[in-house]
């Protein structure tokens, strides 16, 4: 009896694996070129000093993080991602979703943390549909469409002081 459930579980958790869709988390293949640069718009991101995830949802305004938290390529490949196949848990192969690639500065752990931080360096792709490939029996999609970005940084403490008096001073006038 305790083989017999030992190889049911087995055989459940293999399904369960197996149905999870996936996608090719590169952005630069024969179905799409598309780079990230720096706050600057011309400097390309290299190396762990920044980080990219993926982002799916059933609803283009229901993103979540999906897969691994990938670094950029350097060399020749500076300004784009190639973590290879990624498995979307909680998204079944055959089924189309939205996805959106986010990308922030290293010392912050996520895209949202980030956002945040003083600092702090963060941008988005636009959002495109993919049709989840099953595993092993379709090659993982590439994500056709997906445009590149420039990274946003996060305004300055004077900044937003200077704009909050403004909007006081506006504010006192009427």
């Amino acid at each position: 009896m305790k083989k017999l459930l030992l190889v049911a579980s087995l055989v459940v958790a293999t399904v369960a694996t197996l149905a999870q869709g996936t996608v090719n988390f590169s952005t630069k293949n024969a179905d799409v070129v598309a780079a990230v640069y720096n706050t600057d718009g011309t400097t390309l991101l290299a190396g762990t000093d920044f980080k990219a995830q993926l982002y799916a949802g059933t609803a283009a305004d229901s993103l979540a993080a999906v897969g691994a938290v990938a670094d950029f390529k350097t060399g020749l490949l500076k300004g784009y991602v190639n973590a290879g196949e990624v498995a979307l848990a909680g998204f079944a192969g055959g089924t189309t979703v939205f996805i959106q690639m986010r990308a922030w500065n290293a010392p912050n752990a996520s895209y949202e943390a980030a956002m945040t931080a003083a600092g702090g360096k963060w941008g988005m792709s636009n959002t495109i549909s993919v049709k989840l490939a099953t595993p092993p029996l379709e090659t993982a999609p590439n994500l056709a469409g997906l445009q590149g970005f420039t990274l946003v940084p996060e305004p300055s403490t004077i900044a937003l002081a200077l704009l909050g008096a403004a909007a006081l001073l506006l504010r006192r006038r009427s």
